[in-house]
């Protein structure tokens, strides 16, 4: 009787790591799953770890072939998989211990092809870097990724979605797409008119690693801008798809967007941020790719807080805020002036970016757990029994809605987009207008809040997810601004 999932695990020297990944499979909520691991000439004891794992468990199989690349293993994992679904987790990720039954779940229930999740980042020890990655779509009723989602960019990882076998059809990942062989799957099968649902919960972890393949930019960068236009080259072809836009223009602020976190990445050293201060890599990488698109101060923000957390495998706020370490910092403030030097983003881009830079240092965990702090102390002294009601159900009412199901929260939700009656994320959808229990803290969630605090009046116990946001980022833009290298003249 075939599995409902095969799990389909590539291993390259993962000695280290596989069985930790075995493990997360062995601990899910859902025991009818085998994992296909396929061995890609190892030269360390991986097999010997999978084959010990086996002995005592007849869900896991081992493959073996010579060193062909990532592509080429998962592609031989899929001709030995037997399952409904097929998923994949490479051999140092985990999935969390519900994953495959909210993604199996999610995929039926909406009776989609497939389902992707959200997805949490760690550092190469295993420890949470304070970032959750949703995917579009999240937390809306019936969100679905599809094509017109994914030509903007790749909306999920790897391991944090499956597909129904059968909806492959013979599509298998090119080894020609180095670093993105993966995101140019998704496109092919999205293309061919496969749809995944969305599940807002956290279905697994993606190890950050320095000097991984993903660090090398512009291998990467040259990757998915080919990815993406061989997409929409193929879209084109097809017959014309109602409200699906496939202009020029959107596909160039799309490859605009990956060139400038590549390039950024670049930018600060691709070999881990131990060589820093690479200008002249970026300003070529970008130049070849996204130069078309002027650069926002809020873009390039965004896009050093990644990088920084890509490149150096640590959260983005430590590195940059280390009194000891300036090189990361050094290596942004060259590169935005040298974006503005350019003509590519207005002559005052580096001081606009290291003034938004430090908003983005605000990590959505950071916020939520303030919110909740502040929240639990107003219960604390008011006597109330340790409840929240969520006003907004967009990205932060989830990370926030996370955090105090974390705590052991009563969780209430508000949302004039859900209806009232039903769950999300398995807690009560309430009347946007209905009384609000005195002994529960109300937690508005929204950045743009002031017509949603309006309408809930004056209050005791009211936080504001914005005026906690703004006070984290005083602290962080206090700081930065001591640390922050002088522009030069």
């Amino acid at each position: 009787m075939e599995p409902v999932v095969s799990v389909v695990i590539p291993m390259f020297n993962a000695a280290a790591t596989v069985g930790e990944t075995i493990g997360s499979l062995r601990r899910q909520t859902m025991s009818d799953w085998e994992a296909v691991v396929v061995d890609d000439g190892s030269r360390d004891e991986g097999a010997g770890v999978v084959e010990d794992l086996a002995g005592g468990d007849g869900r896991v199989r081992l493959a073996r072939q010579e060193n062909r690349g990532l592509a080429a293993a998962r592609n031989r994992g899929l001709e030995l998989a037997a399952g409904r679904y097929v998923a994949f987790l490479d051999a140092d990720d985990w999935l969390a211990p519900e994953g495959l039954e909210r993604l199996v779940d999610g995929a039926e229930r909406c009776r989609c092809d497939g389902a992707c999740g959200a997805y949490e980042l760690r550092d190469e020890a295993g420890r949470g870097l304070g970032v959750e990655v949703e995917p579009p779509g999240a937390g809306a009723p019936g969100g679905i990724v599809g094509l017109d989602e994914l030509l903007d960019g790749n909306r999920f990882a790897t391991h944090s979605h499956l597909v129904r076998r059968d909806a492959l059809r013979g599509e298998r990942f090119d080894g020609a797409y180095r670093g993105v062989e993966d995101f140019d799957l998704w496109l092919r099968l999205a293309g061919r008119g496969v749809r995944w649902a969305t599940v807002d919960e956290v279905v697994g972890a993606y190890r950050v690693r320095r000097g991984s393949m993903s660090k090398n930019p512009g291998m990467m960068c040259a990757s998915a801008a080919a990815a993406v236009t061989a997409a929409y080259e193929r879209a084109r072809r097809d017959a014309p798809r109602a409200g699906l836009d496939l202009g020029e223009g959107r596909l160039r602020r799309a490859l605009a967007g990956q060139a400038l976190l590549y390039a950024t990445m670049a930018a600060l050293g691709g070999d881990g941020g131990r060589s820093g201060g690479g200008a002249d890599a970026a300003a070529a990488l970008y130049g070849r790719v996204g130069a078309v698109e002027r650069v926002s101060a809020v873009a390039a923000a965004r896009a050093g807080c990644w990088a920084v957390m890509l490149v150096h495998a640590r959260p983005a706020r430590e590195v940059l805020l280390d009194p000891a370490d300036g090189v990361a910092r050094a290596a942004l403030a060259a590169w935005w002036s040298r974006l503005a030097g350019e003509g590519w983003a207005e002559r005052d881009l580096a001081g606009a970016a290291a003034r938004a830079l430090a908003e983005e240092l605000v990590e959505p965990a950071a916020a939520a757990e303030a919110m909740l702090d502040r929240a639990g102390q107003w219960a604390a002294r008011a006597g109330g029994g340790g409840s929240v009601t969520v006003v907004g159900f967009g990205r932060n009412g989830r990370v926030v809605t996370r955090h105090a199901a974390r705590r052991g929260m009563k969780v209430r939700v508000r949302d004039d987009r859900l209806p009232a009656g039903t769950e999300a994320l398995g807690w009560p959808v309430e009347p946007m207008g209905a009384p609000i229990d005195p002994e529960s803290a109300v937690l508005i969630t929204p950045t743009d809040d002031a017509a949603l605090a309006e309408r809930i009046g004056p209050r005791a116990g009211v936080f504001r997810w914005s005026v906690e946001r703004a006070r984290l980022g005083e602290t962080a833009a206090a700081a930065l601004s001591r640390l922050w290298p002088a522009e030069r003249e």
